[in-house]
């Protein structure tokens, strides 16, 4: 294995690590944030909200980026694809499709939630499997 090659590898393992970090702590603010807005207490952080899931969202495509560049499974990526897409339609627009009565107005809101929570997994899963792959490859 050349020195570029392993330097490639070791910058790949540090950027993953990094972004998994950036994620963790996006999610912790979302969730405060969202909890804040979600009692009502501070609407006026929406935009904070919004711009915090936006930098999630990119997030995530680096990871699913860097997971592909190493050869994670197709499936994942194509889940990861799928999901990254369909993040910020729905996290922008979920009050609008539920938006008939209070009981779906909390289904839109849990659903939310969990909508992130899954990008979250999904990156975790990613960055792990990037992980393996760069220390599979280099040994």
């Amino acid at each position: 294995m050349t020195q570029n090659s392993l330097n490639g590898r070791k910058t790949l393992l540090g950027n993953t690590n990094l972004l998994q970090t950036i994620i963790r702590g996006l999610g912790l603010l979302l969730l405060a944030v969202g909890l804040l807005v979600w009692c009502g207490s501070l609407g006026s952080l929406i935009p904070v909200h919004v711009c915090l899931g936006g930098m999630l969202t990119l997030a995530l495509f680096a990871v699913l980026y860097s997971a592909h560049q190493v050869g994670v499974s197709k499936r994942l990526i194509a889940l990861g694809v799928v999901w990254y897409s369909a993040l910020p339609v729905f996290g922008l627009a979920h009050a609008q499709f539920f938006a008939a009565s209070d009981v779906f107005v909390k289904i839109s809101q849990i659903s939310h939630v969990l909508c992130a929570f899954g990008a979250i997994g999904l990156a975790e899963v990613l960055a792990g499997q990037t992980r393996r792959k760069v220390k599979t490859i280099s040994a």
